[in-house]
Parts: structure tokens; C-alpha cells; sequence
């Protein structure tokens, strides 16, 4: 009797065993799979997604883009299974890593600048403040301001005061402020280091937009619209 009851014991332990052999986890596809959700998370978020609301931190922009540490440097290029999309995948990743890193750098900086171009009739004073300090004059001396991108704590502000005292201010905050408020802005023309873009302002039945220079980040829209995840 007992030996029945082992021989039935063992023979079952054998038939569980070898159904594990034969159906192995693969990790290989686990990874690909929590991969490609990590990326369409990014995707999903500001600055890569204009429409959300959330922005990437800075952190996370670094642990996914940094050369030589982020997430494609140390894990995806060890797997082949993107075979299909992984080139075009990689020259996405790196232009970004072109854009915002440099001399090795593993934390996203990029410095850009802006210098207001027309001064629009009506008003009294509009102003630009970034992270609190006055920036470029549109009404006054023309000032050259420098920004860096992205900033944690970063906010700006577009301040407007008309001649028959109604005010404006809008208003941008987070790491990607700058560009927050260059989305709502029209580019009029553009080139290989610098762009014209025109904002649209209103205080009270007074409607104008008003012109900036930016310089060092005429390419970033081609390169965020580049950006996808592998399939």
C-alpha cells in the first residue's frame, strides 16, 4: 500500500517536472513586454504628448535617455527581439541623447534663449518672467534672456497690461514650462538654430500676438514628432 502511494507520488512529481522543462518562462518577452510599457508611458506624457497634463521628471527623462546608464544603453541593446524596429527606435533615442546631453553629461540640459522681435500697440507694459525674475521687455529695452531646459521648480509667466488697464498673465510651471508655453505659440518661420514664433495675447476686447526669437531649439519638434516605441 505504501509503496503504491510513493510510486504514485513520485510519478506525479516526474509529470510536473517535465511540464515545467517544457514550457520555460520566457524572460526575453517579459522583458520586451514591460520595455515597450515603460516606453508608451513616456510617450504618453508631456513633453512628448502636448495634450497631457503630466509632465516626465527630470529623473525619469534621465533613467530612460542618459547615454552610457539609461534604460536603452544598459538593457535593450542586449536583446534582439526589436530586430525589426530597433534601428529606427535607437536613432529616435539618439537624437534626443544628441539634443539634451553633451561632453558625456548624464543629466538633460539644453540651453536656449529668447529675444522678444515686435512690440505690439495697447499697451502699457508686457513682460516675460522666468522662475519669478523679469525677463525680455516687449515694451521698453529689448533684453536677450537665457533658459535651460528642462529645470525642476521651473515656471513662467507672460505678464500684460493694456493702455485701458486690463490685465493678463498666463501662466506655466514644471520641467518643461518653456516649452509649455512655446506649444501655444505659432511658429512663423524657422531655421536651423533659431525659430520666430508669435503668442497670442488678450487683455479685455484687445487681441494681439506678440513675436519672440528663439534660439538652439528650432529642431526639438522634428525630434519629438520622431520619437515612437518599438513594437
Amino acid at each position: 500500500m505504501h509503496s503504491k502511494l510513493a510510486l504514485a507520488t513520485l510519478t506525479f512529481l516526474i509529470s510536473s517536472c517535465s511540464s515545467i522543462i517544457e514550457k520555460p518562462v520566457n524572460n526575453a518577452e517579459v522583458f520586451d513586454n514591460n520595455y515597450r510599457r515603460q516606453c508608451e508611458r513616456l510617450q504618453s506624457l508631456y513633453p512628448f504628448n502636448k495634450e497631457s497634463k503630466k509632465d516626465i521628471s527630470i529623473t525619469e527623462f534621465n533613467r530612460y535617455f542618459a547615454p552610457q546608464i539609461g534604460i536603452l544603453t544598459t538593457q535593450l541593446s542586449s536583446h534582439e527581439k526589436f530586430a525589426k524596429t530597433y534601428n529606427s527606435h535607437l536613432s529616435a533615442v539618439k537624437a534626443i541623447q544628441n539634443y539634451f546631453y553633451s561632453n558625456g553629461s548624464t543629466s538633460a540640459k539644453r540651453q536656449v534663449s529668447i529675444k522678444t522681435k515686435q512690440s505690439p500697440e495697447g499697451y502699457q507694459y508686457i513682460s516675460l518672467k522666468f522662475n519669478g525674475n523679469v525677463g525680455p521687455q516687449i515694451t521698453g529695452p529689448r533684453l536677450l534672456y537665457n533658459v535651460e531646459l528642462p529645470l525642476d521648480g521651473a515656471s513662467i509667466s507672460l505678464v500684460a497690461k493694456s493702455n485701458s488697464n486690463d490685465e493678463n498673465e498666463r501662466f506655466y510651471s514644471g520641467p518643461w514650462a518653456f516649452l509649455r508655453f512655446l506649444d501655444e505659440s505659432e511658429v512663423i518661420e524657422s531655421s536651423q538654430n533659431s525659430m520666430t514664433v508669435a503668442t497670442p495675447l488678450s487683455t479685455g476686447d484687445t487681441n494681439h500676438s506678440i513675436e519672440y526669437t528663439v534660439n538652439h531649439l528650432s529642431q526639438w519638434e522634428s525630434i519629438r514628432n520622431a520619437f515612437f516605441c518599438p513594437e
